[in-house]
């Protein structure tokens, strides 16, 4: 296998992974009973102490449900490394996206399988009515991609399904083989603490190593604000020390912008 082809069959791999990490029921319910019974008190026993009532718990404002030209709004203002604006892609223009991912991931055999499960899990539409908008910034001359994705309007429930799902991953996956069109790749997975200033934020990088020794290498973040799914990501063949910056620095400016 050549350098070119060598390394296009590294981006596809993490492109096809990439895709997946922007894709993503949950019911909801409380009762409460409460019954009283009251019996007058004799002459000799004492009366029984007055009933209290527990202050309610304090509700938790309703998050803002933005709409995918808001996040496409708010993706505008958003500058990759070099100040530049990203390129931003509909709802629409992800779903075309959506299905590579899809067409290559059925291309793969990964192994523990398991790993693979999750990965072609996570690759599908937003449920209908979602609202979603990405950037993209492309570096041709160092090879390297970022991207950052906002979700509104999931289930709060299970957008920390989401998160955590992924966080499992991490830890089932840390080493993979995936097998594509007769060559076969290994993978790590680690998991980056202290990735950008963002709370919350669940960050991992993924290093892909060619059978010529080439590596390629993405990373990972995930973090909710406001209910709002907040992913980056950024990968190219130096993607494993600079990515971790780049992703942090676009994920913690999208944070920014969620009120």
């Amino acid at each position: 296998m050549n350098k070119s082809a060598a390394r296009l069959f590294g981006v596809t791999i993490l492109a096809a992974f990439s895709v997946a990490a922007c894709g993503g029921n949950g019911d909801n319910a409380g009762s409460g009973n409460t019954a009283a019974a009251e019996t007058a008190p004799s002459a000799t026993a004492p009366a029984a102490p007055e009933a209290t009532t527990a202050s309610p718990t304090p509700t938790a404002p309703p998050v803002k449900m933005y709409t995918s030209q808001e996040l496409a709004a708010l993706m505008n203002k958003i500058r990759d490394g070099k100040g530049a604006k990203l390129a931003v892609m509909s709802g629409e223009d992800l779903s075309g996206q959506v299905e590579q991912a899809n067409a290559l991931m059925e291309q793969m055999t990964i192994e523990p399988k398991e790993c693979g499960d999750m990965v072609v899990a996570g690759s599908m539409e937003p449920p209908a009515g979602v609202a979603v908008a990405a950037g993209v910034s492309m570096d041709a001359a160092a090879e390297a991609l970022a991207t950052v994705t906002l979700m509104s309007g999931v289930d709060e429930d299970l957008l920390e399904k989401t998160v955590s799902t992924n966080a499992d991953q991490v830890t089932k996956c840390k080493a993979m083989s995936i097998t594509m069109q007769g060559v076969k790749v290994e993978a790590a997975t680690t998991e980056i603490t202290g990735l950008g200033s963002t709370p919350g934020t669940l960050a991992y990088r993924t290093d892909i190593t060619l059978p010529d020794g080439q590596q390629q290498s993405t990373v990972t973040a995930y973090a909710i604000k406001g209910g709002v799914l907040i992913s980056s990501m950024a990968s190219g063949a130096n993607a494993g020390t600079a990515g971790a910056s780049t992703a942090g620095a676009l994920l913690d400016q999208a944070a920014k912008l969620i009120k």
